[in-house]
């Protein structure tokens, strides 16, 4: 299930077209094509959400572990696709959170692909720190052709 070689962060930032300050992934570290991929984030002392999210008693923010299991998730249906980093929309995410993130650590991202069905993809990720479950979430994705919309 491992890559070639590793995906780096300035490799995702290519692939999810995001900004390198907003990318919740350090690196892949293990891909099967649509089925399942494995990612690292390493919490740091200077990470800016700790300076600006509940100043007296810093945590990480769910929407941001939320980000991670997303951007793990795209990677994982971006580098399965046929057309190389086609754009997918999500559609539906539910989530549960099981522990906070009050310290700097170093973070598993585990996401697969459920089912494929009709340009919906559903899958499923998890996040765990110290090879304890600190959250997970459900997701349904869309392909983008999907959310165009015709002038005529």
């Amino acid at each position: 299930m491992k890559p070639n070689k590793k995906i780096k962060i300035n490799q995702l930032v290519n692939i999810l077209k995001i900004s390198k300050s907003f990318i919740f992934l350090d690196e892949i570290t293990a891909f099967k094509k649509n089925k399942k991929i494995n990612a690292k984030y390493k919490i740091k002392k200077n990470n800016w959400f700790f300076k600006s999210h509940f100043i007296n008693e810093p945590v990480m923010p769910g929407t941001l572990l939320t980000e991670a299991m997303l951007q793990a998730t795209a990677t994982l249906i971006y580098l399965s696709e046929k057309k190389l980093y086609e754009r997918t929309f999500i559609n539906r995410v539910t989530t549960n959170f099981y522990k906070k993130i009050n310290f700097y650590a170093d973070l598993k991202i585990v996401s697969n692909i459920l089912s494929k069905n009709n340009g919906f993809i559903e899958a499923k990720s998890e996040i765990f720190l110290k090879k304890k479950k600190i959250c997970s979430g459900n997701f349904r994705y869309i392909n983008s052709k999907q959310f165009e919309i015709s002038n005529d």
